[in-house]
């Protein structure tokens, strides 16, 4: 019911924005000054939320369809742990991403509006109908509690709230592929949207194995558990969005099958010694 009520809101307001298009500038173009004018709203880069037992632990079992839903216990545990942190600071510095915060586990809503404001980058027109929405939002349902990993494009910030390295790098991924697009605003907008959203999941998802097969073999494993149940539950989510099916469930649903296909694609893809050592202990 949660998430309906956060969808709705996220539908309603981009029907009025849509209206009012003529002002909605996408942003600027890529050989333009792409910079968030303030520097106190870009550093430090990466920022840890205060230990906080009794709002983690609440915020730990309000998760727990997540962590059935992707079987892993890492997910929304709002503990993240320094080699997670290491990972997406790598992958942020590595793929140009110098510009983006990454909150761990962090409820900053005060930092968020000065992002939100500084954020030129993407048109004042998205920003001030979208942006303020989405900053609403996360003010009033802090991830905290109610929140899963994602990635804020009108403040061009991460918000990790789970200790896995692979789904940290996708929420990376979807930085990456809005800095990429012409206009960041309206490619945002428009993939807010139930199932033209799979375009974003997509091409985020793809960065994360591209990333995680060249730089971070020692993760890919853990890619293909996560990753494809993972885009297998935002895809179900999508599917039941326009019924009265809860999103929860069509998110199980699909799930499901990105488990079978994502343990399958990771036996494919498993290094040789590992392969080996399996299938000796197969034949003993």
């Amino acid at each position: 019911m949660m998430t309906l009520i956060r969808q709705l809101i996220w539908g309603t307001c981009l029907l009025s924005a849509v209206g009012c298009a003529g002002g909605l500038g996408g942003g600027n173009r890529p050989d333009a000054v792409t910079k968030v004018d303030e520097e106190s709203c870009t550093r430090p880069q990466i920022e840890r939320g205060q230990r906080r037992p009794i709002i983690d632990g609440i915020g730990w079992v309000v998760g727990i369809p997540a962590k059935i839903i992707l079987w892993d216990r890492r997910v929304d545990n709002h503990n993240i742990s320094p080699e997670t942190e290491a990972t997406i600071t790598q992958y942020v510095n590595e793929r140009g991403l110098e510009e983006t915060k990454v909150r761990l586990n962090q409820y900053a809503p005060g930092d968020e509006w000065r992002r939100l404001t500084a954020n030129h980058n993407v048109g004042a027109g998205w920003r001030y109908t979208l942006g303020v929405w989405t900053w609403l939002d996360e003010a009033i349902f802090p991830g905290r509690i109610f929140g899963t990993d994602h990635y804020n494009p009108y403040t061009n910030t991460i918000s990790i709230y789970s200790d896995t390295s692979a789904i940290a790098i996708k929420e990376g991924g979807r930085a990456r592929d809005l800095r990429s697009r012409k206009y960041p605003g309206t490619y945002a907008a428009v993939n807010s949207l139930p199932l033209v959203s799979m375009w974003h999941e997509t091409v985020a998802t793809g960065y994360a194995f591209e990333y995680l097969h060249s730089d971070r073999p020692d993760v890919e494993q853990e890619g293909y558990r996560l990753l494809y149940p993972a885009y297998g539950a935002h895809l179900g989510g999508d599917l039941v969005w326009f019924t009265s099916i809860p999103t929860t469930i069509g998110a199980a649903v699909g799930a499901i099958p990105g488990h079978i296909v994502g343990r399958m694609e990771g036996r494919r893809h498993l290094p040789p010694e590992t392969a080996r050592a399996q299938s000796d202990s197969i034949d003993k």
